[in-house]
């Protein structure tokens, strides 16, 4: 019977949202941004699910990615291809010198969400080159995928580099675009049509250092990029949720994964 009800809750999520959400967690998310007085806006952000938010300051950006190296440095192994460094202390100052040297993010975020927001999770990463002939083979998210949490959940993502192609960037389709694939084109990150990022309009978030991109990841299908050859990408990873709360480190002391849990998911 779970396996039913499960099953059920998938197919009528993927069909009254349009996304990789099942029902029930797509439902709650609605209506926690209709108390929030969010379901209904029309900004860029909630329209096409994503909105490209100015430039950090480029010299913590490179203070961040000494911290990385030294980092990579020290644990260095050549079968890792992703590096994700902890959250310590002096990774979180830099991280909201990042953050907070961003004027247009906060003008922003006060725009999109009345500044009702929390960040819940820092995430630093730092990916390399590896083969990508084995379709099986997921290293760092590189995979076509909607987050499994309530839609008042969403990310700033801030590049350390200068990002092109070659430097496997996030790929990202916007809301409709992703309406249309899941039916016909997505069954789950493992299985989906090769090669939908041709067939369809696929954003890549690349440009200069500290360039700041926001999306609803929740609702755009979305993926890391890989690297060519002796190239990496280093980027910084602000998991945020849409709260009646408007200090925005609110949560400094308690950053993590499961405290993105706990605020996000059903159970």
């Amino acid at each position: 019977m779970k396996k039913i009800l499960n099953y059920i809750d998938n197919k009528f999520g993927r069909f009254f949202f349009g996304n990789d959400n099942d029902f029930r967690i797509n439902l709650l998310g609605s209506l926690k941004r209709l108390k929030l007085n969010s379901l209904f806006k029309t900004n860029n952000f909630f329209k096409y699910g994503y909105v490209s938010s100015g430039k950090s300051n480029k010299d913590y950006c490179d203070e961040l990615k000494d911290h990385i190296q030294k980092f990579v440095n020290k644990n260095f192994r050549e079968d890792l291809y992703n590096y994700t460094v902890p959250n310590d202390e002096k990774t979180i100052e830099i991280s909201k010198k990042i953050f907070n040297s961003n004027q247009k993010l906060k003008t922003d975020l006060n725009s999109i969400f009345g500044d009702k927001f929390i960040i819940s999770d820092i995430c630093i990463y730092r990916n390399y080159h590896f083969n990508q002939q084995d379709q099986t083979n997921e290293q760092y998210s590189n995979f076509f995928h909607c987050d499994h949490y309530v839609k008042t959940m969403f990310k700033i993502f801030i590049i350390l580099d200068d990002v092109d192609e070659n430097n496997g960037p996030l790929f990202f389709f916007d809301k409709a675009t992703t309406k249309k694939i899941i039916p016909k084109f997505y069954k789950n990150r493992n299985e989906y049509k090769p090669n939908i990022d041709k067939i369809f309009k696929v954003n890549k978030f690349t440009g200069s250092k500290g360039n700041t991109l926001v999306c609803s990841t929740t609702e755009c299908l979305h993926k890391a990029g890989v690297p060519n050859k002796n190239k990496s990408r280093d980027m910084i990873v602000y998991n945020c949720f849409n709260l009646e709360n408007s200090d925005p480190w609110f949560y400094e002391n308690d950053l993590s994964n499961s405290l993105s849990k706990k605020l996000g998911k059903l159970n």
